[in-house]
């Protein structure tokens, strides 16, 4: 994959933080084919989603499982659907710091990553990925191997928003931006009534993908011009 033209915009996160409604809502509709790695193992696992710790914890020790089998089962699911229809996409849950790190492209690509405070998180075999996969990103934008304005995270939970850029060399993290979120943007299309903080959340992601890549295609999440 390392002669790919098209970027990817990774959103990754733990189970339940919303990473799905930020790649579905926010990112995709900027031009980005989405794709759910979960999908993947889901459907190899045949169980209904019964939204339970238990489903989730059974289902991080199948996809373990196939990986022992096959480590590279997943990746070549991925490289045949990228390279079979070139395009810009957004993948969304990557938990695999082996597979993320031979397809991120880090001059290419965007990563997005997600923590909700307001959610457990589950210390699931596959889950412990992510904390792996930021500590290697970080490394990236450190050594300038990345760009900084490439990679944002998002921390929120109840009303408090946090959009932070990593820091280079021996810089700490910077502030994008912090505040407390209103219930909703006026007129814009709550994807969750319950998450007063989702839109704004999906907002600042808007912006960052739209600004990285000097994307001209309208947006609902747009920064509406300032009154004359």
């Amino acid at each position: 994959m390392n002669n790919r033209k098209h970027p990817i915009v990774w959103v990754i996160g733990a189970t339940r933080s919303c990473k799905t409604p930020i790649a579905e809502h926010g990112v995709a509709p900027l031009g980005f084919e989405l794709i759910s790695t979960a999908t993947y193992f889901r459907e190899r696992y045949g169980q209904p989603d019964l939204f339970t710790k238990e489903f989730i914890f059974d289902l991080s020790e199948f996809s373990a499982g196939c990986l022992v089998e096959d480590p590279d089962c997943h990746r070549s699911h991925l490289e045949e659907i990228i390279t079979d229809s070139p395009r810009p996409y957004v993948i969304e849950g990557e938990r695999n710091p082996d597979e993320f790190a031979k397809l991120y492209d880090p001059k290419l690509d965007m990563v997005i990553f997600v923590s909700r405070v307001d959610m457990d998180k589950y210390d699931t075999l596959i889950e412990r990925g992510i904390p792996v996969m930021e500590q290697y990103v970080r490394w990236c934008v450190s050594t300038g191997v990345a760009p900084p304005s490439s990679v944002i995270k998002l921390t929120f939970g109840g009303r408090d928003i946090k959009a932070e850029y990593f820091g280079k060399g021996y810089d700490a993290d910077s502030v994008l931006i912090e505040g407390t979120a209103p219930e909703r943007i006026p007129d814009a299309l709550s994807v969750e009534d319950r998450y007063p903080w989702i839109d704004f959340v999906i907002k600042i992601t808007v912006d960052a993908v739209k600004g990285y890549y000097r994307i001209k295609t309208p947006s609902i999440y747009d920064t509406p011009a300032p009154s004359p």
